[in-house]
């Protein structure tokens, strides 16, 4: 069998890019290359970064800053990349080699940074044109530095937001992990409702971005994105959100990207869709995500979190009971329910959700209905002990909405 060859990592060796394995490793070579003081502010300011990200703190001005920081010179900017980012450029490069049929002759790499990747399309598609634009001005000053020393000339740097772009067309547009940075906040929770339902709502948070990216697409082109996401509701709305915009994502270009950053694991979501006349269905748009998944469940008594959900959107048949619980706010905090099965007559599903729990979803045996139902009953007494009231809803043509009051 012939192997695939590695051209991530050929292009990661002809950079001398190595990633660290901890964040020891990231000191280790930031002080090799940029000395003691430099590699101290550049490590504070990257761990502070992740750290702010995983609570939710993370700004604009934050990441504005950040960047401005890291790309002061050609030594730090491309060493931390590196060190830090260096498997996930790894995977993509090989991600991108392995779909070229996506790439056209113009190709706009929005938010380029420091041009690694740009540079990478650029030696791979030579006789196509690549625009790339960034926010940091340091990031383009570097990324022309590093196409200067690579010898790379069908490649232009813009110091520019993809908001201030001309009105101008491409054959590919080109998004790498900048999503999670231009995306709108989610007004109230999505939490517990059915997983189609929750992935319309976060369609929301994405749509404009998604314009923006998308209205520089040719008619018949293509936007390849690839973006650390969890495969879940955030995914899903992400997913409408293009096909609001005329995208039609292709299946067979879909692969989860596991990466290591640091010593820590990674997940991004990689695919392109291609712009046509009329927007995909949401329910195609479903079956793509639900697709995502396919071969990697394995039917069990219990399911947690996004496979739970997923499952009882795609196995429920009837509602026998379900509530949602609010807390004294009136904010939807849990979910208790009961349901049959569309696939097996004898098998019924009990789904129990908490804010700050997994969620799970647990397949029992029709015979032990009436015992489920008085289970329920008595978890709602539970709830009601410490302030959680019940709110019944309804479960009609795949939809469920709250029972009047």
């Amino acid at each position: 069998m012939k192997q695939t060859p590695d051209v991530g990592l050929q292009y990661m060796m002809e950079l001398g890019i190595k990633p660290a394995k901890n964040a020891d490793g990231i000191l280790r070579q930031l002080r090799e290359r940029v000395g003691n003081t430099r590699a101290e502010e550049l490590a504070e300011a990257i761990f502070d970064r992740r750290d702010r990200s995983a609570l939710g703190q993370k700004s604009a001005a934050d990441n504005m800053n950040f960047y401005d920081l890291k790309n002061q010179d050609f030594e730090s900017s491309i060493t931390l990349s590196g060190a830090h980012d260096g498997d996930i450029f790894r995977k993509t490069c090989n991600w991108i080699d392995g779909h070229r049929e996506a790439f056209g002759q113009t190709i706009l790499d929005v938010g380029c940074d420091c041009g690694i990747i740009s540079c990478f399309l650029a030696k791979s598609f030579p006789q196509s044109h690549i625009t790339s634009i960034d926010l940091s001005k340091n990031a383009i000053a570097v990324a022309r530095e590093l196409a200067e020393r690579l010898g790379i000339h069908n490649v232009t740097f813009l110091h520019s937001s993809i908001e201030a772009l001309p009105p101008e067309e491409y054959d590919t547009v080109f998004s790498s992990r900048t999503v999670n940075e231009n995306h709108d906040q989610l007004e109230g929770t999505t939490q517990f409702l059915l997983l189609t339902q929750q992935g319309k709502l976060c369609a929301q948070m994405f749509q404009q971005y998604a314009e923006r990216l998308t209205s520089h697409v040719k008619p018949g082109g293509h936007l390849v994105t690839i973006e650390r996401l969890e495969r879940d509701r955030l995914f899903l709305g992400y997913c409408l959100a293009l096909s609001d915009c005329h995208m039609n994502l292709c299946s067979e270009s879909y692969q989860e990207l596991f990466c290591r950053e640091s010593g820590r694991d990674s997940r991004l979501q990689a695919l392109y869709a291609t712009k046509e006349g009329v927007c995909q269905q949401a329910e195609q748009t479903a079956d793509f995500f639900y697709g995502t998944f396919q071969d990697q469940i394995t039917w069990l008594p219990q399911h947690l979190d996004v496979e739970a959900e997923l499952i009882l959107e795609l196995s429920a048949k009837e509602l026998i009971r379900g509530v949602y619980l609010h807390n004294q706010q009136g904010a939807r905090v849990g979910k208790l329910a009961l349901y049959t099965s569309k696939y097996e007559e004898d098998d019924l599903f009990y789904y129990q959700g908490f804010l700050g729990e997994p969620v799970r979803l647990s397949r029992y045996d029709l015979a032990r209905r009436d015992e489920l139902i008085q289970f329920l009953s008595q978890e709602l007494d539970t709830f009601a002990a410490g302030q959680i009231t019940a709110r019944a809803f309804q479960f009609l043509d795949g939809q469920e909405q709250p029972e009047p009051f």
